[in-house]
């Protein structure tokens, strides 16, 4: 400013006659008399040393420094992402509003024509299943329904777009990674209905043949609605991943590691900054685990096959089947009979039966399969790194615990649902049996229809299966993403930045589940021991152990016959 113009302004400041400063004249006044500006670029180098993060929101409720607008994030993958989760909204909200699948019953003669159209006898859909199960009394059913294909789809959803949109001031990276990974692990649980609709294919077929005259077949079909929310279930879990994968790749870039140093998860050396002390795993604690991994993994081969699961048809339709009117299957049966259980066989019935399976049965042996790898085989961190990957995927599409909780859930309470679900169209039916023996005392012939369900005692395999298989697989994802971690924080990495230290030293104190069993002192004792190093020491370390190896060397037989031994050594 100049002088004249700041004398200019001490006048009208002190002036008696202050009244001017109201005058419309005066911004005239004042412009004809500045004639520098108020401003002045001083060059004191402090402007150097100023940045401002000048990423707009371009959408409302996003913010500048949410993991959506991340510099390596990709310009298509900002509405992609969302878009994606939006249409796994959509299907969801559709499935729940359209039917999912009808009972249906057909007369047909012996040479195949139909006698009759089909009849519907029960149409299920999210709202009329939970109001006939409220109205059976079948309340357990019912709650794991609502819950699990009312709330929990659209809860998941809505967590993973705020985690898109949020800014890591209102929720950091760490806290955003224990919520995605979360999510990832129990989107599954979205499952249960569509295996209770298995079930319920499975338990209402019901065929009568009349030799030489006909037959007559009860039989459930799919609707949109199942088709609708088993793939708006996959888009969902295809989604978790994709964000959890972003949102790794904003935390800690690619940065090349040159260490090509091999280690196991059983023998890793984990750094308890909590308990401030180096540990590692007991020799007892990993032969027990070994041995853990082998028992589940005949549990669950030997479980999956056992038809433990029955289904009795009773009254008049039961008492005409004869012997047949007991079934029994197991895991493996029930989705052989998925084929079985439809009037003919389609392209969405084969899809069902190939999720059914894939769900149940292929991704639990792959989730252990590969948890046995990052236990027991030395790996470099690329390698091990790549198995976590494969271990955590894995994980959350193994849906087994899923299965046996909709079986115990649905055999409980299926009877009272099925007494419910047909009551109206088999009334009069059932006033024309009522106080009729027919000279055999037989109560079946009393009514019309039911069905009954029951579970024996060899289910029992395949529910501790489950329970050793979840205890196990949880267990060790935990220890394996703590040691890879730590594996990062101790590689040799000259091109990482401070910022991306101070990132990877984050997530390992984020790590509290191996210090929370440290601080049980019986289960620590038999877990961890504590270790040191030194030139005395198990874990003295040599140049040459930590050099990168060449992969593209052959392999000779003792270069196997070593890592064999490196692998026998755990046990």
């Amino acid at each position: 400013m100049s002088s004249r113009g700041e004398i200019l302004v001490v006048m009208i400041y002190l002036s008696p006659l202050q009244h001017l400063t109201m005058s419309p004249l005066l911004p005239t006044l004042l412009m004809s008399r500045l004639t520098e500006p108020l401003m002045v670029d001083n060059h004191d180098g402090m402007d150097d040393n100023l940045e401002i993060d000048t990423t707009l929101r371009k959408y409302p409720l996003t913010s500048s420094s949410s993991l959506m607008y991340h510099p390596t994030i990709h310009s298509a993958l900002k509405l992609g992402v969302p878009a994606v989760l939006a249409l796994a909204f959509i299907l969801f909200f559709s499935s729940n509003l359209s039917i999912g699948a009808s009972v249906d019953l057909l007369l047909s003669r012996a040479n195949g024509t139909h006698i009759t159209p089909v009849v519907n006898i029960y149409a299920f859909s999210l709202g009329s299943t939970i109001a006939e199960m409220a109205k059976a009394g079948v309340w357990l059913l019912m709650l794991l329904i609502v819950f699990c294909s009312g709330i929990w789809p659209y809860v998941k959803l809505i967590l993973m777009i705020a985690c898109w949109i949020t800014s890591t001031r209102r929720l950091p990276p760490v806290k955003r990674e224990k919520i995605l990974y979360l999510l990832d692990s129990l989107g599954k649980f979205s499952l249960i209905d569509a295996y209770v609709l298995v079930l319920m294919m499975v338990a209402f077929r019901y065929n009568l043949e009349f030799e030489g005259v006909g037959a007559l077949d009860v039989y459930v079909t799919p609707k949109y609605g199942f088709y609708s929310f088993l793939f708006a279930t996959i888009i969902s879990l295809v989604g978790g991943h994709l964000v959890l994968f972003l949102h790794r790749r904003t935390m800690i870039p690619f940065i090349p590691v040159y260490s090509g140093r091999k280690e196991s998860l059983s023998r890793h050396v984990f750094d308890d900054k909590r308990g401030r002390g180096l540990v590692r795993l007991t020799k007892r604690f990993r032969r027990s685990v070994l041995a853990a991994m082998i028992l589940t993994f005949i549990l669950i081969c030997v479980g999956v096959s056992l038809p433990s699961f029955h289904f009795k048809f009773m009254g008049a339709a039961g008492a005409a089947l004869g012997e047949d009117r007991i079934r029994s299957f197991s895991l493996v049966t029930i989705g052989e009979h998925i084929t079985q259980s439809v009037e003919s066989s389609s392209f969405g019935v084969y899809w069902i039966q190939t999720s059914y399976f894939f769900f149940a049965l292929v991704m639990p042996i792959v989730c252990l399969a590969s948890m046995v790898a990052l236990f027991l085989v030395p790996m470099t961190l690329k390698q091990q790194t790549k198995v976590f990957l494969i271990a955590e995927v894995a994980n959350a599409w193994s849906a087994i615990e899923v299965f046996v909780i909709a079986v115990v859930a649905s055999l409980l309470e299926l009877s009272p649902f099925a007494e419910s679900m047909v009551a109206e169209h088999c009334g009069l039916i059932n006033q024309i049996l009522s106080g009729w023996s027919g000279g055999t005392g037989d109560n079946d012939l009393h009514y019309c229809f039911d069905v009954k369900s029951s579970i024996d005692g060899r289910a029992a395999v395949l529910i501790i299966a489950v329970i050793l298989n979840s205890f196990l697989v949880s267990s060790l994802h935990r220890f394996a993403h703590h040691a890879l971690w730590e594996r990062i924080e101790r590689e040799d990495r000259p091109d990482a930045t401070e910022l991306e230290n101070k990132t990877v030293r984050e997530c390992v104190h984020a790590h509290t589940f191996l210090s929370r069993l440290r601080k049980r002192p019986q289960i620590g004792k038999f877990m961890f021991e504590e270790v040191s190093f030194g030139p005395n020491s198990e874990y003295s370390l040599e140049f040459e152990d930590v050099v990168e190896s060449n992969d593209e060397e052959p392999h000779t037989l003792n270069d196997f016959w070593s890592e064999w031994r490196k692998i026998v050594s755990v046990i």
